[in-house]
């Protein structure tokens, strides 16, 4: 089964098309357009990208009890997906909470990491400068032994940030100011103690 629900998904290319089939969902249809329509822009060509980020909204219900609300506060859809990302990274982070919970090496246990996985990377889909779904998924590979997967999110944590302390748009100044200044130096500080466990140069 495809995770949209429906293989016809994985050969849409056109933006209408895929608004259309998004708006047949349940709750979707009250997002705006231009926000859907700057989420498919981030996905470029990759729809699988698209379908793990319907997925996993649907899954936690995020639709329903965050998106739907979260789109009505700005003008800007890159805000409200900013918001949207920061609901996935917390959904991930609790999942993480609960997993010593689950049976180690059940089903459940699987199928959690799996959702773990796929909401950081939907939060990534939503907001390219979310530092903080890089650096919830290098400590996430990293505790779970995939030592590669950690080091290559540690490297993009990296280039993303230079990314966005280069940036001089209106957009990129703002998002430094209210979203990346508060916690730089926190998040510079865990990834350099990741990294330092990893065995990589700072």
């Amino acid at each position: 089964m495809a995770l949209f629900g429906s293989e016809k998904l994985f050969e849409l290319r056109d933006e209408a098309e895929i608004l259309r089939t998004l708006g047949s969902r349940l709750h979707w249809s009250q997002i705006r357009p231009d926000i859907l329509k700057a989420l498919i822009r981030n996905a470029g060509d990759d729809v699988l990208k698209l379908s793990r980020f319907v997925f996993v909204s649907e899954y936690f219900d995020c639709v329903k009890n965050n998106f739907v609300d979260l789109s009505k506060i700005w003008d800007d859809p890159r805000h409200a997906l900013s918001a949207f990302a920061a609901t996935l990274v917390a959904v991930a982070s609790d999942t993480i909470k609960h997993l010593a919970e689950v049976p180690a090496g059940s089903e459940r246990q699987s199928q959690a990491m799996v959702m773990v996985e796929i909401s950081f990377l939907s939060a990534l889909l939503c907001d390219p400068y979310m530092l903080s779904a890089y650096r919830g998924l290098a400590t996430f590979y990293h505790a779970t032994g995939k030592k590669d997967y950690a080091g290559r999110m540690c490297r993009q944590f990296d280039e993303t940030e230079q990314a966005l302390l280069s940036a001089r748009d209106e957009y990129a100044t703002q998002y430094r100011k209210t979203k990346y200044e508060p916690v730089a130096a926190a998040l510079r500080a865990e990834m350099d103690r990741l990294k330092k466990s990893l065995g990589l140069g700072r």
